[in-house]
C-alpha cells in the first residue's frame, strides 16, 4: 500500500482508539462514582445494624426485667387477694 492510501487509515484508526479511551474514561468515572455511593451506603447500612443491635439488646433487657417484676408482682396479688378475702370473711 503506498503511503496515500495507510495515511487516512491511520488517522482514522487514531481518532477510533482516542473516542474508545474518552469512552473508558466515562465509563471509568462512572464506575468510581458507583462505588463511591456503594460504600456510602455500606457505611449506612453499617450505622443502622448498630444501632439496631443496640435497640435488641436494650429490648432483651428490658424483657428480661419485665419476667422478674412479673415473678415478683403475681405472689403478691395472690397474697393481697388471699388477705382481702380473709378480711372480708372474718
Amino acid at each position: 500500500m503506498s503511503e496515500e492510501k495507510m495515511l487516512p487509515v491511520l488517522e482514522e484508526i487514531r481518532d477510533t482508539l482516542k473516542q474508545q479511551l474518552e469512552h473508558q474514561q466515562a465509563s471509568i468515572k462512572i464506575q468510581k462514582e458507583q462505588f463511591q455511593m456503594a460504600q456510602t451506603q455500606f457505611a449506612r447500612a453499617e450505622k443502622l445494624n448498630d444501632k439496631a443491635e443496640a435497640i435488641q439488646e436494650k429490648s432483651a433487657n428490658l424483657v428480661a426485667a419485665g419476667g422478674k417484676i412479673v415473678k415478683i408482682v403475681i405472689p403478691l396479688i395472690f397474697i393481697l387477694l388471699a388477705y382481702a378475702v380473709w378480711v372480708v370473711y372474718q
